[in-house]
């Protein structure tokens, strides 16, 4: 008899321990949720599983809602975006939140979704487009402190705000890529291969970064003349502008280009007397530049561009015929490490 009663005991104390993880389990989100976030921040099933806490008073109450929305948490900067556009049928509101914190971005996203499900089923109205991408109730707060605290000097940053465009970010980024590989086609017969460096600012969208370049040395035979080439070294200097738009963790955009090249030759052959002279010619052009944000103060770069020389200069060895000239126009591609500060 006594050990009936000791299972049953352990029967219904296990039942009791199983009976919340089921619940859990049955929690499903209170409105439809389209969701995008950098890995390091909450995900859908998080924002969701707060969602249902926050309307779980409604259990048993809660109709379908008719309330859907797009969420979408960016990395800027050092900060990060919140962007909800929220649907109530034809009504469309847009809240748009920053903080230096995505994980904080995660709970005022479900706070927001959460207080208009309760709006939405309390009401039984359609939601406006100013409740829709403003506050329509606010989250409680801890009560105040009984005593005196002397008055900030600046208000502090808030996590959710009133539906406004986020106020413009006046700091500066030092940007540093390296190790910097390049290649470039149309400065000598064959393409040449160069590794460097680039050291720049940047603000918001706009990027300017000067970087140097040491080019692998080619040897240019003299045409129908075996054995006789010229023998070149050469180094380059850019100044890149560009103005970058960023979506999720990439950005892209144009970029203005300004290429001084430095060539070094020197004759090679029976009978030829080295000796070496230096050529140094401007170009300009236009390309396409983009990074891809690996993590917060690092991420890859690509730029690819061609240019146009306002200078051709040209390679001969005396009383030999002309070895090669610099053609017209060359293209090039740079890839990089950037390390942001």
């Amino acid at each position: 008899m006594k050990s009936r009663v000791a299972i049953a005991c352990g029967s219904a104390a296990a039942l009791v321990l199983l009976l919340p993880r089921l619940g859990y389990a049955d929690v499903h989100a209170p409105m439809h949720l389209t969701w995008d976030a950098p890995a390091q921040c909450p995900q859908q099933a998080a924002v969701e599983e707060r969602m249902a806490e926050l309307t779980a008073s409604l259990a048993g109450k809660l109709k379908p809602s008719r309330l859907r929305a797009e969420g979408r948490i960016e990395s800027i900067g050092e900060r990060y975006r919140l962007t909800l556009v929220i649907h109530d049928g034809s009504a469309v509101g847009t809240r748009v939140i920053e903080s230096d914190s995505c994980e904080d971005l995660g709970g005022a996203a479900a706070v927001t979704l959460g207080l208009l499900v309760r709006v939405e089923q309390t009401s039984n109205a359609r939601l406006s487009d100013s409740t829709l991408g403003g506050v329509a109730e606010q989250p409680p707060r801890k009560p105040a402190s009984t005593k005196p605290r002397p008055r900030p000097e600046s208000p502090a940053q808030p996590i959710v705000d009133q539906g406004h465009e986020p106020t413009s970010r006046s700091q500066w980024d030092w940007l540093l890529r390296v190790p910097r590989i390049g290649i470039d086609v149309g400065v000598f017969p064959r393409p040449s291969y160069g590794a460097g460096l680039a050291l720049g600012l940047g603000h918001q969208g706009w990027r300017v970064l000067l970087g140097g370049t040491l080019w692998l040395p080619q040897s240019i035979p003299v045409p129908g003349f075996p054995g006789f080439s010229v023998e070149t070294n050469r180094a380059s200097l850019d100044l890149e502008g560009r103005r970058s738009w960023q979506v999720g963790r990439f950005e892209v955009g144009p970029c203005l280009i300004a290429n001084l090249d430095g060539v070094v030759a020197r004759g090679s052959g029976p009978g030829v007397v080295s000796r070496s002279r230096q050529v140094v010619w401007l170009s300009l052009g236009l390309g396409l530049g983009g990074a891809w944000r690996l993590q917060e103060h690092t991420s890859v770069t690509l730029n690819v561009g061609g240019r146009f020389s306002t200078s051709r200069p040209h390679l001969v060895i005396h009383s030999l015929p002309e070895v090669h000239r610099v053609r017209p126009a060359a293209v090039g591609a740079r890839v990089a490490y950037q390390w942001i500060f």
